[in-house]
């Protein structure tokens, strides 16, 4: 009894709830991290997750918690977080469900507004771009618009086919 009282009390204590407010999600992809900022609210007895990218915000409803995890389907782009809580920390993998064994390796933490870790300088650049996607005779070219503020950059690719709207960055 007594071996097990001294293991217990030694054992940290983890937060499996999933905490409420803002996240800075990392997906690990071929060395780079590109990154990406979400809000976790509780709405109508229900916790759902609000994507932040640019001004776009998409609300996903059908956010999944069981016991130390929490899966986030994101339909609309047919892939899913699934996800280990541990207090302010969350890692796991983010998943295209339309690929084979297809899964980068996530992590976020809880209370990072941030979504790039550079410091932006303010550098001027043009706001218009000629954007050629391909190097051979069918590649399909595009108009780049993009407007900067302190560093932060926000654009919008415009093809014949559709926009390509919501894009950020910064200056480096």
């Amino acid at each position: 009894c007594l071996i097990t009282l001294l293991v217990s009390c030694g054992e940290k204590k983890q937060d499996h709830s999933l905490k409420m407010g803002i996240w800075r999600g990392v997906i690990l992809l071929q060395g780079e991290e590109p990154s990406f900022n979400f809000i976790v609210k509780s709405e109508r007895k229900k916790t759902a997750v609000t994507l932040l990218n640019s001004d776009e915000k998409l609300d996903l409803d059908s956010l999944i918690i069981r016991n130390d995890s929490v899966i986030i389907p994101m339909h609309s782009f047919d892939t899913e977080i699934r996800a280990k809580i541990d207090g302010e920390e969350l890692t796991g993998h983010f998943i295209k469900n339309y690929v084979n064994d297809y899964k980068l390796p996530f992590r976020a933490k809880y209370g990072e507004r941030y979504r790039f870790t550079q410091k932006p300088e303010n550098i001027p650049l043009p706001k218009k771009y000629k954007v050629n996607f391909g190097d051979d005779p069918d590649s399909v070219y595009a108009v780049g618009l993009f407007d900067q503020n302190h560093g932060k950059l926000t654009g919008t690719i415009l093809t014949t086919t559709g926009d390509h709207r919501y894009l950020e960055g910064t200056t480096t």
